[in-house]
């Protein structure tokens, strides 16, 4: 009477243990983190299945998705955090953001414009936009972006003997394609010629952290635009956009080099 055996074999899959970890971005609007603020939540966590958000203080105060966004609407140092779970184990981690008071102005610094021949051959742009915080050659503008270009700069060569900032509405005037839909803005070159309720000097710029100083600034339409400069510095350049909005331009220093090349490097501080 002899035995049978029999053996059988199968495999069993045992996850990775959990690995919890989040970054976050901010609309684009608010990268100064100054009230109100929106993040938009980047889960890098592995292996989980569930996920628990905590947001106090924010809106919303709690949520499930694997990615949400929260809306922070007072300055403070806020906790969020991210419990997760596999089904037989839970791990927690906090991190801490801050939210600045509002300014009312954004700060944009070193920003590169460039003379009529750098932008025209798509070196270096002589157009930019407060809103989107970029500069636009010629060959970047179009139907869509022409419309959110408010600062047009305007030079002729590499010594910087004749310079301008011009309306959008105005640039097919100083050898520039004409800008679609363009926007008008209000530029003052020259202070000195100006009766404009403020006289900043340098040392002013530099220490405005919020919109006061620009509330009192007054371009009257007859005096707008009319003026030009050379290149000495300091030159402080003030503006006013067409939806309203209020600004000075710092002008650091002028970049010579190859006329395709050369440039002005320079701050903005603008009202949101």
């Amino acid at each position: 009477n002899g035995f049978e055996t029999f053996s059988k074999s199968d495999f069993v899959h045992v996850n990775e243990n959990m690995v919890i970890d989040f970054t976050w971005e901010t609309a684009f609007e608010d990268y100064d983190y100054e009230a109100p603020v929106k993040l938009f939540m980047n889960n890098l966590t592995q292996n989980a299945i569930s996920y628990q958000w905590s947001f106090p203080g924010g809106n919303p105060l709690s949520e499930t998705d694997v990615n949400p966004s929260v809306i922070y609407s007072q300055p403070g140092i806020y906790t969020i955090s991210l419990t997760v779970s596999n089904g037989k184990t839970t791990q927690t981690v906090n991190k801490q953001v801050t939210v600045h008071p509002d300014s009312g102005i954004y700060i944009l610094e070193n920003l590169k414009l460039g003379v009529n021949a750098a932008h025209n051959a798509n070196n270096v742009g002589a157009f930019y936009s407060t809103k989107l915080r970029r500069s636009f050659t010629a060959n970047e503008v179009n139907v869509s972006t022409g419309s959110d270009i408010d600062i047009a700069f305007q030079s002729q060569n590499n010594t910087f003997g004749f310079n301008k900032f011009i309306s959008p509405v105005n640039v097919d005037q100083y050898g520039f394609a004409a800008i679609p839909s363009a926007q008008q803005t209000l530029f003052i070159n020259s202070q000195s010629v100006c009766n404009c309720g403020l006289n900043f000097t340098e040392a002013q710029f530099d220490a405005m952290v919020n919109e006061t100083p620009l509330q009192n600034l007054s371009i009257p339409n007859s005096v707008a635009g009319q003026q030009q400069f050379g290149n000495q510095l300091p030159r402080i350049v003030l503006f006013k956009t067409q939806d309203g909005r209020k600004g000075a331009i710092k002008i650091k220093q002028f970049v010579s080099g190859a006329l395709n090349q050369s440039y002005i490097l320079c701050d903005i501080k603008v009202q949101k």
